[in-house]
């Protein structure tokens, strides 16, 4: 028995792994149990997915990527508050096929989500037709190049929370209007009120 009501039936009669089944195939479920307590109450514990990131490509196709890897579909009935991805972003019929750029994305957002400071910090990423990425932060108004999701990832990062944290914090989080990560131990800005490399 699955799809009606199970009030009033007798326990013998409910075919409970029929329903855990059609729960779990829906796409925000991660598992779902079903079972009778010492009480003779049916319980259902179901773990939802969760998602780390929203991507919206340039073809305006809109999912979550899962804590798994996995996509989401988006909901009319709730929005989780996550980071953004934007642009260059292929999507394939296979959804268990991710792209190269889809592993980065992941790689970079859970690199992210685990240092509190960066979790605070990143809004957006943007994906270039090149594969690179462009970071948004939350404050501060500038676009962080980032370049490419790699061995450096770590490296890359610990530059910027020491740019963050020793050079901004002096000027101030609105004087540039580029942060570059790409080139090697190095950070290199641009000033908003001019085109001269500091």
């Amino acid at each position: 028995m699955c799809g009606g009501s199970i009030t009033g039936k007798p326990l013998t009669s409910i075919d409970f792994r029929a329903i855990e089944n059609t729960v779990k195939k829906n796409p925000y479920v991660n598992n779902a149990e079903i079972f009778v307590d010492q009480q003779q109450g049916v319980v259902v514990d179901i773990v939802q997915k969760r998602p780390v990131m929203r991507v919206i490509n340039n073809d305006g196709v809109s999912y979550y990527i899962s804590e798994k890897n996995e996509r989401i579909p988006v909901s009319d009935n709730f929005t989780s508050h996550v980071a953004i991805a934007l642009g260059n972003v292929a999507m394939h019929k296979d959804t268990k096929r991710d792209s190269v750029v889809q592993a980065a994305l992941y790689k970079l957002i859970l690199f992210v989500r685990k240092d509190e400071f960066l979790n605070a910090l990143v809004d957006q990423v943007y994906v270039l037709e090149s594969g690179e990425m462009e970071v948004i932060p939350k404050v501060g108004g500038q676009t962080i190049r980032f370049g490419a999701v790699d061995e450096n990832l770590a490296e890359k990062f610990d530059r910027l929370k020491i740019f963050y944290n020793e050079g901004l914090r002096k000027v101030g989080w609105d004087k540039y209007k580029t942060i570059d990560l790409r080139y090697k131990d190095q950070v290199v800005c641009e000033k908003k009120d001019t085109t001269n490399k500091q």
